[in-house]
């Protein structure tokens, strides 16, 4: 399948950033947000390198930025590749630093994406910084090697639900994707009570929905 439409360019990356396009769901693979594995033109490539710090989710905002410098984009439809993640990896092991690569990641994608989309993406936005406090959560808030205070991690993750770019994307998230009946429940009843400022039920609430992956 080939792209050379700016807006269909832009319902891609939505889907790519979580808001499913059923067109781009396929049953022998996905598309998810991995970054493009091939460049033809030299200078999207220099301007598309990664930070020197390493952080989470930097594809996220690579394919951002990457997708809006090309005029075309090809899919393929048949799985290519395995994707694993391995235990301990970036987005799934113990960051002392993760409170803040949240603040960074969520407040940069939901900025980069708006600015430079023109609010086209900013459904797919709104699903990647939801997912992002999940990633807050099983890296520090409630990962086992974190030996902070109840109060210490019930702040953190307050503070993270509280950031504008957070309150921005519950506002726009819907779960019209999510199949599992019983996921899809919880998620709007965590919606509900970080819209409305429930913290101590969203605390325990993410700490049930996360805790077999801590």
């Amino acid at each position: 399948m080939v792209l050379d439409d700016e807006k269909e360019m832009a319902v891609l990356l939505n889907h790519m950033l979580g808001y499913e396009e059923a067109k781009y769901v396929y049953k022998n693979g996905y598309i998810g947000e991995g970054p493009c594995c091939r460049f033809f033109r030299r200078e999207l490539f220099d301007n598309s390198l990664f930070d020197v710090i390493p952080r989470w989710s930097e594809d996220t905002l690579w394919n951002i930025e990457l997708l809006r410098k090309c005029h075309t984009a090809v899919i393929c439809k048949s799985r290519w590749y395995i994707y694993a993640v391995r235990k301990g990896s970036t987005v799934q092991g113990y960051r002392n630093n993760c409170y803040e690569e949240f603040m960074y990641i969520t407040e940069k994608v939901s900025s980069v994406g708006h600015s430079i989309w023109n609010g086209n993406i900013d459904k797919g936005v709104a699903c990647s910084v939801w997912r992002a406090i999940f990633i807050l959560s099983r890296g520090y808030v409630f990962n086992s090697k974190n030996t902070e205070s109840f109060g210490r991690r019930y702040q953190i993750l307050k503070r993270a639900i509280k950031s504008t770019q957070f309150q921005n994307a519950i506002r726009l998230i819907d779960f019209h994707f999510e199949t599992r009946r019983t996921r899809r429940i919880m998620k709007e009843i965590l919606k509900f009570t970080m819209k409305t400022r429930l913290y101590l039920f969203t605390y325990m609430g993410i700490k049930l929905y996360v805790g077999k992956m801590s």
